[in-house]
């Protein structure tokens, strides 16, 4: 039974360096036949199922964006009730249980998602990004150059750094610079790609111009964990170039930022070795 659809207004949602959520609407499943069989929400219209996962799927939207990642996969289980059909749910499911390191999970709903919408680039590049993050760093690797050879994908830069991060992350060196400077051609102030160039380099024993990326992380409002491990990173380097000034005040920096996570904790260590 065809039903009336409404867009969505999109709203942006910020996941891993390349991961990320809007607000689409999706396709309802058929109600079954047999009434003795239907749940309450097989018995409602086609028309009230999607106001009612809609409903659901702003709410753990907005909830995704403060963080409170519980609420969120109730609403997107909610939602999901209505329309399992839905890839922007399956989306929204995928990304919830990849914040809760249910990676298997998260896997299963972004395939989902692209198996009902094939050239789902928001979920390939979310699947890329997990598939790093359960270190299968071929598999993220595939998918990062499926959306590259994709001429429709409008962020290319993005794939490019997680390309560049699988490379690395296998070893190949040369690959992952040749990613991470092609990302940056695309966007100069992309700070991901800028702050695995700065690693890259750091290892490399160019100092002066891993400094120069990570000043440049911090230059474009990467978020407070991305700060704190820049600025640590950078400390290790003053320490390395003599220049003990310089180095405690970024450990210092990154130490008083109150969500540097480990890179915050790692820099109060490093200040009290140079006390």
């Amino acid at each position: 039974m065809s039903h009336r659809r409404t867009s969505r207004p999109p709203r942006a949602v910020l996941a891993l360096a390349a991961l990320g959520l809007a607000l689409v609407t999706g396709c309802a499943s058929a109600p079954k036949s047999d009434p003795a069989q239907m749940t309450p929400a097989d018995q409602l219209t086609a028309w009230d199922k999607e106001t009612r996962s809609r409903a659901h799927y702003d709410l753990g939207v907005d909830h995704l964006g403060r963080g409170q990642i519980a609420h969120a996969l109730r609403e997107f289980l909610a939602a999901n009730e209505y329309e399992p059909a839905d890839p922007w749910i399956h989306l929204g499911l995928g990304e919830c249980y990849r914040r809760k390191s249910l990676y298997e999970d998260a896997e299963r709903h972004l395939l989902r998602a692209i198996e009902l919408k094939p050239h789902f680039q928001t979920a390939q590049l979310n699947l890329s990004a997990l598939y790093a993050h359960m270190q299968r760093f071929d598999d993220s690797a595939l998918w990062s150059q499926k959306l590259i050879d994709d001429p429709t994908y409008p962020a290319p830069w993005r794939a490019y750094t997680n390309l560049g991060w699988a490379h690395y992350r296998l070893g190949r060196s040369d690959e992952a610079r040749k990613a991470f400077e092609t990302a940056l051609e695309y966007d100069p102030g992309f700070w991901p790609a800028h702050l695995n160039l700065g690693i890259l380099e750091a290892e490399a024993g160019s100092k002066l111009e891993a400094i120069d990326h990570f000043e440049k992380v911090l230059a474009n409002d990467p978020g407070p964990f991305a700060e704190a491990e820049a600025r640590y990173r950078m400390g290790e380097l003053f320490v390395s170039l003599g220049n003990r000034g310089r180095a405690v005040e970024q450990f210092a920096a990154a130490a008083e930022n109150p969500s540097g996570g480990q890179w915050g904790k790692k820099s109060q260590d490093y200040l009290k070795l140079l006390q």
